[in-house]
């Protein structure tokens, strides 16, 4: 499929954009429910430097493109987050509108022939991108606990990372709280929605996290994330459902990151006027918008998924062999009430704190800052670290460079500061340890096994455990603590970190602080922590083996980490049944060199009956008597061809049901 649309984008690149159904890039049709190849593309916009392109860039942790989109009575807007603009296609052709005032805008929705656009606030916009007025958000709600804005059609509504959910009043611009969503049962077979009026329990299974996106009276839209189960590597599945209110499923589509460039902020959106539920999927080649077809079954992409958290964990080379004891004196409670201490510290910003010599690039929120000025947090400073605040950044802020972000040339010589790992080690108050280090410290947090169904890991996430981004495998290129799972499918952490949100004047710090990661931004990430068992030092191993192409072994029924593994013994023939054979492993009964059965074009044969035979592992079938005839002299089978003189004694001359004459 790449190929074809490589060369249909040459073709293409003149006209930019495409709205039209004849004009887009060409692809295979299928019934697989996927949201690009099994959907109407409304529109594609190919990526590039150009006017007529989408903006993508690469960021140090992830990649970057269109964050938001919305699709109102057939028309699309697409927010360029990285050229700050909205890409209108109206009536099949494109224009552009600026949007100024808030760099790298993220999230936006369309109501009627207003455009809001989420900064300082909400920034109220015409059409042709000119700024009407601003609007503060709901009362103790910051830019950074929104989850989405979108439009019902005549308001704009706010649904917040807690499923509070606002709506505006646009006579007098003042938010009025419509109602919270509740969420019952995660990481159960049943996970339970409260939405007004009435609850609905849906059939997901103890992998899945519910993500809710939208509901009308007789319809609930959810996201969910299938997680890959057992394995310590977030990797997730995404399928868009749409259920009704008795939990019924009524179709669903799935979104193939396997092939994303990047992941938008919102990938789906509902037009207001026909409640059609549109997708936005940014691909190496550009964006597509696209209608998906909502069907019962999809094709799955677990396996694929399973077999990279695999790989990440056989390529990762600095495992240690496992250690059942915790390797930390201090206590989650501890542990965290320093991470904060490092967060929230004041201190005095003097001259000569700023001004960088050589490659050093001073943190962000320095910039236009003229001293003296009281901060808070400590600075994002590559290969920063120390053990007190005190003697290790108060009292060396005097001649010394307030962080460092360059990555590219190691750590500067009169800088102050923490990089992730170096957080990581301060607030566990142990010696520093670079973030490869961080692969091998304390164990993998794996999936309980409980009754014979595998949960996934991210269940047994507790806070102040370690989740490891790796950029290769084997090498990790961020480490940050966890806190909490929140209730729109997201996970809180705190960590010292060079990324910002431009939109966001509150969140324009790269240092320590909080941060919100949506769990597809997660893809890859290893999760490992420095207790064993909550703290006790056995481990009890369950019953049940776990296993890769390779070895098997039991995990602990109580933190999930893996015992000792050992090498499959495989059986020295062949298992197999009508369809197939495979080798089979004696002690966990993993199944390998799967194939059909090969079998003989002719029959083997005994004086009674006949049959085909497995070439590969001797498998029979087709056994039946013989089936005699007259033939010259004798007789003959008319199915294997056997040739007797005499008739066989046990066969009445009943059984010669044809002569042969030759």
């Amino acid at each position: 499929m790449k190929k074809i649309l490589s060369i249909f984008l040459i073709m293409i690149m003149a006209f930019a954009v495409i709205g039209s159904a004849a004009a887009r890039p060409d692809m295979q049709r299928s019934s697989s429910a996927d949201a690009l190849e099994d959907a109407e593309v409304l529109a594609f916009i190919p990526s590039g430097d150009g006017e007529n392109a989408i903006g993508y860039y690469e960021d140090e942790e992830e990649n970057v493109g269109p964050e938001s989109f919305a699709v109102s009575g057939g028309d699309v807007y697409i927010l360029d987050s990285v050229k700050n603009r909205i890409v209108a296609i109206e009536d099949g052709a494109a224009r552009y509108i600026p949007v100024s005032g808030i760099e790298h805008p993220t999230k936006f929705a369309l109501v009627g022939d207003r455009f809001y656009i989420v900064g300082n606030g909400i920034n109220v916009m015409d059409i042709n991108g000119r700024i009407l007025r601003s609007v503060s958000f709901p009362e103790k709600v910051a830019a950074n606990d929104i989850y989405r804005v979108y439009s019902n059609g005549n308001e704009l509504c706010m649904l917040t990372h807690d499923l509070e959910c606002f709506k505006l009043n646009s006579s007098d611009y003042e938010w009025i709280k419509d109602c919270q969503i509740g969420v019952d049962g995660r990481f159960e077979q049943i996970e339970t929605l409260s939405l007004p009026n009435v609850k609905v329990d849906l059939d997901v299974g103890p992998t899945c996290l519910v993500q809710y996106l939208q509901h009308s009276e007789s319809e609930l839209l959810v996201g969910v994330y299938e997680f890959v189960p057992y394995l310590p590597v977030i990797e997730t599945e995404y399928t868009v459902r749409k259920y009704d209110m008795q939990g019924q499923l009524l179709g669903c589509t799935v979104i193939n990151n396997l092939e994303a460039y990047s992941l938008p902020n919102m990938v789906v959106n509902v037009d207001p006027s026909t409640g059609i539920v549109y997708t936005m999927l940014c691909r190496e080649e550009g964006v597509y918008i696209t209608k998906p077809n909502f069907r019962m079954e999809y094709q799955s992409h677990m396996d694929e998924l399973t077999e990279i958290a695999e790989n990440i964990l056989e390529s990762d080379g600095k495992i240690l062999p496992t250690r059942y004891s915790t390797v930390t004196s201090k206590t989650r409670a501890e542990v965290e009430s320093r991470a904060d201490a490092a967060r929230t510290h004041q201190w005095e910003l003097h001259d000569g704190n700023t001004t960088p010599y050589g490659n050093i690039i001073i943190p962000i929120q320095f910039e236009n800052k003229e001293p003296p000025e009281t901060m808070h947090g400590i600075p994002y400073c590559f290969g920063g670290w120390f053990l007190s605040i005190s003697s290790g950044f108060d009292q060396k802020l005097a001649y010394s460079i307030t962080g460092n972000t360059d990555h590219d040339h190691g750590h500067a010589d009169g800088t102050i500061g923490l990089d992730c790992s170096g957080f990581v080690s301060y607030a566990y108050y142990i010696s520093y340890h670079g973030t490869d280090d961080f692969v091998s410290y304390g164990h993998y947090v794996n999936g309980n096994q409980s009754n014979s169904t595998l949960i996934c890991s991210l269940s047994n996430l507790k806070k102040m455990d370690f989740i490891l981004r790796y950029n290769v495998p084997g090498h990790a290129n961020h480490i940050m603590l966890f806190r909490t799972l929140v209730t729109s499918v997201s996970i809180n952490t705190i960590e010292s970190t060079t990324v910002y949100d431009a939109s966001d004047p509150d969140d324009l710090m790269q240092g320590v602080k909080n941060k919100t990661w949506q769990i597809a931004d997660l893809s890859g990430s290893v999760i490992r922590t420095p207790y064993a068992c909550g703290g006790t030092e056995t481990c009890t191993m369950g019953s049940d083996y776990h296993s890769n192409s390779s070895k098997h072994w039991k995990t602990c029924i109580h933190c999930g980490e893996a015992g000792t593994k050992s090498s499959h013994t495989w059986t020295s023939t062949y298992v197999n049944n009508d369809q197939q054979h495979w080798k089979e492993c004696t002690v966990c009964e993993r199944k390998s060199n799967i194939s059909d059965h090969s079998w003989t074009s002719t029959y083997a044969h005994n004086g009674q009956q006949h049959w085909q035979e497995c070439t590969v592992c001797g498998r029979i079938r087709n056994l039946a008597d013989h089936s005699w005839i007259a033939y010259q002299n004798g007789y003959r089978c008319k199915i294997c061809f056997l040739y007797v003189d005499q008739y066989p004694a046990d066969k009445t001359c009943n059984s010669i049901v044809e002569t042969e004459l030759y």
